[in-house]
């Protein structure tokens, strides 16, 4: 898995996931890892060989002020330790969810399941 930069702006990306995921202020599941936790447990074997789940399609914003859809690959692991409070629940949990592009690309990570 590719765990490119991206930005909180673009919404996809490490850094969304920073912006978003460990930041109490937001109103988002959060992760009580710290971030070079989240690195390596993203790019464990364990995380890269969960199989596709199920596929999201969301609007992407195009340069020139048009959307398109774009797909975002589903991937649900059940880890062996808590990594996060589940926004849903309220409690902890050892589930994340992992969404890439069709690249293999970071889209954004979060404790728990998404609706």
């Amino acid at each position: 898995m590719n765990l490119r930069n991206g930005s909180a702006e673009e919404g996809a990306g490490f850094n969304h996931v920073l912006d978003r995921h460990f930041n109490p202020s937001k109103n988002a599941s959060q992760f009580s890892i710290t971030p070079d936790e989240l690195k390596g447990v993203l790019q464990s074997k364990e995380v890269v060989s969960t199989p596709v789940s199920r596929v999201l399609y969301s609007d992407l914003k195009l340069a020139d002020g048009t959307s398109e859809k774009q797909a975002r690959y589903v991937r649900e692991v059940t880890l062996d330790s808590d990594i996060g409070i589940d926004k849903f629940s309220g409690s902890p949990t050892n589930i994340m969810t992992v969404l890439t592009d069709k690249h293999g690309n970071l889209v954004t990570a979060t404790p728990g399941v998404i609706k």
